[in-house]
């Protein structure tokens, strides 16, 4: 959702459900959840996009999971190749956690993947 929102600002279901190899369905289940929630709001012609709420949740994720990714390879020296699933799995930290290892890694300002890290 968040790539897809980046080139258009918005998504669509079909898009999301192709990208992450699951049935429509799932999607459309997964939509109304975060509709609900807040996260996501829907638009005419089956367009989707990102609340502020939803950016906000997105920016902070993203954050983490590259903050993890730099501990994973500099600090524990974990193999590139397997950064990506693991820094996913997690990425949904405390943000006083997140803040304590972004200076204990020396403040990066990119991910080992040359990815920016924006605070």
């Amino acid at each position: 959702m968040y790539e897809y929102s980046l080139v258009t600002g918005f998504a669509h279901n079909k898009q999301l459900a192709e990208s992450l190899d699951v049935a429509p369905a799932s999607v459309t289940e997964k939509i109304k959840r975060l509709v609900s929630g807040g996260l996501i709001k829907r638009h005419p012609y089956g367009q989707i996009s990102l609340t502020p709420q939803g950016a906000a949740q997105v920016k902070r994720l993203m954050r983490n999971y590259y903050l993890i990714e730099v501990w994973l390879v500099n600090s524990i020296h974990y193999p590139k190749a397997n950064v990506a699933d693991l820094a996913w799995q997690m990425a949904d930290i405390d943000d006083c956690l997140a803040e304590m290892l972004y200076t204990q890694l020396g403040e990066p300002n990119k991910s080992p993947f040359l990815e920016p890290i924006v605070c």
